[in-house]
């Protein structure tokens, strides 16, 4: 039967076997036609080895507190800096094109690609009924449709400007669950804008309020 080869490739079982392989060595070596310089050789590359691999235990735990130390004077700079802005700007004295600009106080103004919008709906259930969660960003709303299941496709729902839509429109008498979908698309100014969502589906039960 094949074996594997001996020396390891990990460097925590090699740290294991070499310490073992150095220890024995020196015990077999004259036997074994061994120089004792060759011994000590392996003994000094086995050192640098293991001193190798602690440097990087304490370089890692150095890193990480020097990452810690780093997060946390970023805190207290912010937390010193932020009130300092916002009385530059109170200040009756203030440029937003003066001083603004010099310090470097005034963020870029932000590019919305319009074309490139589609809105994310989820859907669950909120009291049992239909509840389409969806994030607002940087429009005035969005336009949702549904579709009941009953053959007429998707028809309009609503227009929604505050996340999120709970549907209540009642599960029909004859049925105890229907399967639900819906689909929206963003809009601004009312127009709407960007793609249309992935349509989500959802099941919904009849309860005794229904």
């Amino acid at each position: 039967m094949a074996q594997q080869y001996y020396f390891p490739t990990r460097d925590e079982h090699l740290d294991e076997w070499v310490e073992n392989f150095i220890t024995q060595l020196a015990t077999v070596a004259s036997g074994l036609g061994i120089e004792n310089q060759e011994v000590t050789d392996a003994t000094t590359l086995k050192d640098n080895f293991k001193q190798a691999m602690n440097d990087i235990v304490t370089k890692d735990a150095e890193k990480r507190q020097a990452v810690g130390r780093k997060n946390n004077n970023k805190k207290i700079l912010a937390a010193f800096i932020r009130p300092l802005i916002q009385r530059i700007k109170n200040h009756p004295d203030y440029s937003p094109t003066e001083h603004g600009t010099i310090l470097r106080i005034i963020g870029p103004e932000e590019v919305i690609d319009l074309s490139s919008l589609k809105p994310v709906l989820k859907a669950g259930l909120d009291a049992d009924r239909p509840k389409i969660i969806w994030q607002k960003g940087p429009v005035d709303g969005i336009i949702i449709w549904v579709d009941r299941n009953d053959g007429r496709g998707f028809k309009f729902l609503t227009i929604d400007t505050k996340p999120d839509y709970v549907d209540t429109f009642p599960v029909p008498e004859d049925k105890d669950s229907v399967v639900w979908k819906y689909k929206g698309r963003y809009i601004i100014d009312d127009k709407e804008v960007g793609h249309e969502s992935e349509v989500v589906s959802i099941t919904v039960t009849k309860t005794g309020e229904d």
